[in-house]
């Protein structure tokens, strides 16, 4: 197949001297055309051996360039990126991520075949060492081409993928209105969410070409062995299920049921991870998760969206939360 289009890899990274040259080198030696390929990568400020490095790899390979920012979160990154970038696609890897050399090949071919604005590769979750992990995202078992509306409603039931780093999207997707939100958690989410608006089918690719790094303690992924630090995604997921939420009753009526299924199962999953010591009176985020449980309790029960083991939790976590995690945890030590 022939290509013609430019894509733009936008790669947004801090104090992340480690693992950039694996994350960039991943995206610089792809099979897609290097003279069709631009790589940005956002520097938020380092102050480690970042800078030097992300120089190091701009002398090494034309194709790469580097934009240096004071401060800033991932969102803000990536938005500057998007900014800067020239190609007629866009795609996203983060800094402690790779990719397989075929991804972009495999992306822009798919693009092509379907006419579409938006393609998705499979993932896999690895642990820093590379070791498999047990599947967040089940691949599909043949490339499919299905609907954006049919695509929330997985997202909704926590089968699809939300990352935009398994995607290439169309550069024209990405407007002022559909721009990363900034200074919140749950960014992909909030963007994927509004982004299927403006386009009508995403195909999917069960190829398993991004590599997800999981990094115990960042994001949603807790450390037990620091039982007392409670990662900001879970407070962010809730806060993306609230817009979901209202995007649904907006643009979606049909997927309500859904919906209310979503946001209870992110109030379960804060629920049952944050540490019993921050379960307090004056810790307001907490108390509006318990008082959203509470308030429909009655809809637990009667969601079919909800498996039995969900509804029981979130009926216990309900009445008595902070009680209920006690009794768990007593009873994890005892066994």
């Amino acid at each position: 197949m022939e290509f013609t289009e430019k894509i733009s890899v936008i790669i947004p990274t801090y104090n992340m001297a480690d693992t950039l040259v694996r994350a960039a080198e991943s995206v610089c030696t792809q099979t897609y055309p290097a003279s069709l390929t631009e790589v940005i990568i956002v520097d938020n400020g380092s102050t480690d051996e970042t800078p030097r490095v992300a120089k190091e790899l701009s002398e090494k390979y034309p194709q790469l360039r580097v934009i240096r920012r004071e401060e800033g979160d991932v969102s803000a990154a990536r938005n500057a990126g998007i900014r800067e970038a020239t190609g007629a696609y866009l795609g996203f890897v983060d800094s402690d991520d790779y990719v397989m050399p075929e991804m972009y090949e495999l992306l822009m071919a798919a693009l092509m075949r379907h006419g579409t604005a938006m393609a998705q590769v499979a993932r896999r979750e690895v642990s820093p060492a590379g070791e498999a992990l047990e599947d967040m995202v089940v691949p599909p078992a043949r490339e499919i081409v299905t609907d954006t509306t049919s695509f929330l409603k997985t997202l909704l039931l926590h089968e699809g993928d939300t990352s935009f780093c398994t995607k290439l999207i169309a550069r024209e997707l990405f407007t002022e209105e559909t721009m990363f939100p900034e200074g919140v958690r749950n960014e992909d989410f909030r963007l994927m969410i509004r982004m299927l608006g403006k386009t009508d089918r995403i195909v999917c690719l069960p190829e398993r070409c991004y590599h997800v790094v999981h990094v115990l303690g960042s994001g949603s992924r807790p450390d037990p062995s620091k039982a007392e630090v409670f990662p900001p995604g879970f407070a962010g997921a809730v806060e993306g299920a609230d817009e979901a939420e209202a995007l649904v009753a907006e643009r979606y009526p049909q997927f309500t049921e859904i919906a209310r299924r979503f946001a209870l199962v992110q109030r379960l999953d804060y629920l049952l991870h944050i540490p019993v010591s921050q379960m307090t009176a004056d810790n307001d985020m907490y108390r509006g998760v318990v008082r959203y449980v509470k308030a429909h309790r009655a809809e637990i029960k009667s969601n079919s969206f909800l498996t039995e083991k969900e509804q029981k939790n979130l009926r216990i976590l309900s009445f008595a939360p902070k009680l209920s995690r006690r009794a768990h945890k007593l009873l994890m030590k005892l066994r």
